[in-house]
């Protein structure tokens, strides 16, 4: 009986590892994911401490000045529609935050909220935007009311679109989408880190966007192919 149940036991941790092995996806190089990814717009800044950021800086530069933070796991690819719309009035400036997008990764110890407002505060200042509105969209939006505490005098506005950092409610955490679920047990952040997440990312989307139809298979695609550049997948599980 107990060699029966061993057997049984091997042949499930075999079946088990097959899989995880099918499931594995390996780092994008950053050549790659560039070519693919980089805007017309894109241009990359190398700060002083050696991190290269991904940013986008479009419209007239005599006029009042708008920037745009990102998301978890998102990248300034989701303001494209809105610094489109609004980069014939004023300078628009997209930043992708360490670990995201085009920006290159740094150690797990600064995937922190403080550490994204300092970026956003040496890459404006690089770009000699002294004073401007800051916008920012669920996690980016916790970044950036982390910049208003921060540097108050530097800001003319600042909107929050569906911010993260407010406290958990029941109602929050019932609707939150499952493969951020997963990501906060520990063990499901080791065994999922570098699978095909695809459809896990999917579900997270259709979850955030009330019109079904902008959740594409491109869509879809990029937010898997950025989430695996060099270090991003171990930056996202640290915020997490």
């Amino acid at each position: 009986m107990l060699r029966r149940v061993l057997v049984v036991l091997l042949t499930l941790i075999v079946i088990l590892a097959s899989g995880w092995l099918m499931l594995r996806r390996g780092d994008i190089p950053y050549d790659t994911l560039e070519m693919a990814y980089a805007l017309p717009e894109s241009e990359f800044m190398t700060l002083d401490d050696g991190l290269k950021i991904h940013y986008t800086d479009t419209g007239p530069r005599d006029r009042s000045t708008i920037v745009l933070i990102h998301g978890y796991s998102a990248s300034l690819h989701t303001w494209n529609a809105w610094r489109e719309a609004l980069d014939d009035d004023f300078r628009v400036i997209a930043i992708d935050l360490p670990g995201h997008g085009l920006s290159r990764a740094e150690g797990e110890d600064k995937a922190t909220i403080e550490r994204f407002a300092e970026v956003v505060a040496l890459v404006t200042d690089r770009l000699e935007a002294d004073r401007f509105t800051l916008a920012g969209n669920s996690m980016g939006g916790n970044t950036s009311w982390m910049f208003a505490l921060n540097h108050p005098d530097r800001l003319d506005g600042l909107a929050l679109v569906d911010a993260s950092g407010w406290p958990d409610t029941g109602e929050g955490a019932e609707s939150e989408p499952t493969i951020f679920k997963l990501l906060r047990n520990p063990i499901a952040r080791t065994i999922l880190r570098d699978l095909d997440l695809s459809s896990y990312i999917r579900s997270g989307l259709e979850d955030s966007y009330t019109d079904q139809s902008f959740v594409t298979d491109e869509l879809v695609e990029r937010y898997a192919s950025l989430s695996r550049a060099p270090g991003h997948r171990r930056i996202l599980l640290a915020i997490m």
